[in-house]
């Protein structure tokens, strides 16, 4: 899931934000919450398997543990990732982190180029400028991403009309 903000008026200076980031319903606490209640079980349930004489079972308890806690690290390091991409009369410009990467792009809207792709069930929103090619929507579901085409439409249509 991810959450989607747009924001487009319809004065004279327009002015669009396209925003999304992953959708996350637990918090770290949360999840080392689980990862407690987790452990917990599967570790009482290893040790009355050993009780019964099924000890090669303990170790792989612990590995199952050790990939769930995996699992939620990978998740936090990407609690912070978003897409950002603000359109007006002028410029445009595109933000996006992915962990603790973050790769922008900015210039003149006159000369970007937004190119939509159908790729088998779903579909694809690059934005060219300047020999660069950068993806949009990658956070976003299909729906959403065929939203912000639309969108996308809409505010450059707008725009290039109030010229």
């Amino acid at each position: 899931m991810t959450d989607v903000h747009s924001k487009a008026t319809s004065e004279p200076l327009d002015f669009a934000l396209f925003f999304s980031r992953p959708n996350r319903s637990l918090s770290k606490k949360g999840r080392l919450l689980w990862l407690a209640l987790i452990a917990a079980s599967t570790i009482l349930m290893a040790l009355a398997a050993v009780a019964m004489g099924a000890w090669l079972i303990l170790p792989f308890a612990g590995l199952e543990v050790a990939l769930v806690g995996f699992a939620f690290h990978v998740i936090e390091r990407h609690d912070a990732d978003y897409e950002m991409l603000s359109v007006n009369e002028q410029e445009f410009r595109w933000e996006q982190r992915c962990g603790r990467q973050i790769d922008q792009l900015r210039g003149s809207r006159h000369w970007a180029q937004f190119v939509w792709q159908e790729r088998g069930a779903g579909c694809e929103i690059h934005l060219h400028y300047g020999g660069k090619r950068v993806e949009l929507g990658h956070l976003m579901t299909l729906e959403q991403r065929e939203r912000l085409c639309v969108d996308l439409g809409q505010v450059f249509k707008r725009i290039s009309e109030s010229r």
